[in-house]
């Protein structure tokens, strides 16, 4: 039943992240297209441009995007070069048909803004997101409702022409671990504690080059929503290219939290990732993982979403995910198998939609059905 609830939590909490299938056009690293070393939120102008230009349709009703429709608020409100801004808005319909239940949900999972200032030219940068967020507390009142999910201070230490770029930051964001996905639905997101809300209070050492990227992240504290858990330990990724449009990397992640009654216990996982690309139109991204918890048991978490770009901005999709938290027996386990499609019919705006057979043996052995439509505008 715990398991279930995690996939049922993480699917209600999507939110905005990387686009990883990208590396089939050569682009390797989340830096070269968002604000964050780790993706998601808030893009870059390079971003944006990218966005009209290999994401989106070129033609929509037989009429291209109009000049500029990819910058902020397509154009109509320039902001000054040391600063950037943004926003995501996200509506989801949900269908769930199983023996435990029968319901479809329509609401509105995400209104987020963020911003970057650039405070001293090519050094430091600090960065701010707001947002609404479901309250995690009996008897919410209005500040429940509202959460700052991502804020860090960045310190560039490369000079800005070096090849190689050096950088610190210290706040709350969401840690390089795995692959980031934008489905926190999937198992290796929102199981292994890295779902919209579990952000890290953390402190973060990166060196980003053209073929290689290595992420060493001292975590201080674990979010959840406005509060706070106990967590404290470390994260180190590294991962290289493969050729010119494919990458492959590894995690280790050890930190010390505690249980609800308060015990103490060492946090491990164990994985590794990779973003393959076929041919410019297929693409496979494979997150593998071996966690340990609290009963120090070793599980195996893995997702595999295969993608084929039919043409410019529409994708077909299939997902294969599977958990197993105590490898040492068959059951309970939990697989889901998916087909779905996205569609980018202009800048700042995409759809997504799933239909997904799952089974958690902690219940049953039948498949139940899922089928969520998601609706994305960014500003």
């Amino acid at each position: 039943m715990k398991l279930l609830l995690l996939i049922f939590a993480a699917l209600f909490g999507l939110h905005a992240e990387a686009f990883p299938d990208l590396v089939r056009h050569g682009y390797l690293q989340c830096i070269t297209c968002h604000v964050s070393v780790t993706g998601g939120n808030l893009i870059n102008p390079y971003g944006r441009s990218i966005s009209k230009e290999l994401l989106s349709q070129p033609t929509l009703g037989g009429k291209a995007a109009a000049e500029g429709d990819e910058e902020v608020l397509y154009g109509l409100a320039p902001g000054p070069e040391w600063l950037q801004y943004g926003g995501d808005v996200r509506i989801l319909q949900s269908f769930i048909e199983s023996k435990q239940a029968s319901k479809g949900r329509f609401f509105i999972m995400q209104v987020d803004l963020d911003a970057a200032a650039t405070v001293i030219a090519d050094r430091l940068k600090v960065v701010l997101s707001v947002g609404r967020i479901e309250p995690r507390v009996q008897e919410a009142t209005a500040p429940d409702f509202v959460s700052s999910p991502r804020h860090w201070v960045e310190l560039i230490l490369s000079a800005p022409e070096a090849d190689d770029r050096w950088a610190f930051r210290l706040g709350r964001f969401m840690p390089a671990f795995g692959i980031g996905f934008a489905e926190h639905t999937f198992v290796s997101r929102g199981l292994l504690g890295f779902g919209p809300g579990q952000e890290r209070y953390a402190g973060e050492l990166s060196l980003i080059t053209e073929n290689y990227q290595v992420i060493a992240t001292g975590i201080l504290s674990q979010a959840s929503g406005n509060q706070i858990q106990h967590e404290q330990g470390g994260i180190l990724q590294a991962a290289t290219a493969i050729g010119s449009n494919s990458k492959l990397g590894l995690n280790y992640y050890q930190t010390k939290q505690k249980t609800p009654a308060g015990l103490e216990f060492d946090r491990k996982i164990y994985g590794a990732f990779a973003h393959i690309s076929f041919t410019k139109e297929w693409y496979g991204l494979w997150d593998l993982a071996r966690p340990q918890g609290a009963d120090e048991k070793w599980g195996l978490v893995s997702t595999f979403k295969l993608g084929h770009e039919i043409r410019q901005g529409l994708h077909l999709l299939g997902v294969h995910e599977f958990a197993n938290m105590n490898v040492d027996q068959a059951d309970p386990r939990f697989e889901a198998y998916s087909v779905g499609a996205q569609w980018f019919p202009r800048p700042h705006l995409d759809f997504l939609g799933y239909y997904r057979k799952e089974r958690n043996s902690a219940l049953d052995n039948s498949f139940s059905d899922a089928v969520w439509l998601i609706g994305h505008f960014y500003l």
